[in-house]
């Protein structure tokens, strides 16, 4: 199976262990994983891991589908404060996402408008990889014309 890692942080180091530096967002690898026990599996030890391979665009969602992914989730877990999203062809805004038939989903407004991602998308639509809570989406990544972008 090929797994990719969601976001810069979100490794965690046991205490006196530096992190590792290997698996940056976007990075490809072929791996084991063992979860964590929980009503939605979104923590793993990687048990057995293969070659890492380049960043490439992964498969993504529509607004919708992912609202309902996250909808799926919080009923299981209703504490969750975070829920991965990778969006397809979305144009970002100063406020949110924008799907062409005009479906949007709001930006966190303390990520200010992200306008790393405007800038590079140039009002082109883009893949985001996001995460999204009560306040908003909050963009970690975007593969704009075949390459990524880290925000």
């Amino acid at each position: 199976m090929r797994y990719r890692t969601a976001r810069a942080g979100a490794l965690v180091a046991p205490v006196g262990q530096a992190l590792p530096t290997e698996l940056l967002v976007g990075t490809t690898v072929d791996a084991q994983l063992c979860f964590y026990p929980g009503a939605v599996p979104l923590r793993a030890l990687v048990a057995v891991r293969g070659e890492l391979g380049p960043p490439t665009a992964p498969r993504a969602d529509s607004i919708g589908a992912a609202l309902r992914g996250y909808a799926e989730a919080l009923a299981g877990d209703p504490w969750l404060d975070r829920w991965p999203m990778l969006l397809a062809a979305v144009v970002p805004t100063t406020s949110a996402l924008v799907e062409e038939d005009g479906t949007a989903l709001g930006l966190d407004p303390r990520v200010g408008g992200s306008w790393p991602l405007i800038a590079a998308a140039g009002g082109r639509p883009c893949r985001v990889m996001c995460e999204y809570g009560p306040a908003g989406a909050r963009p970690l990544a975007a593969w704009v014309e075949g390459r990524l972008v880290r925000l």
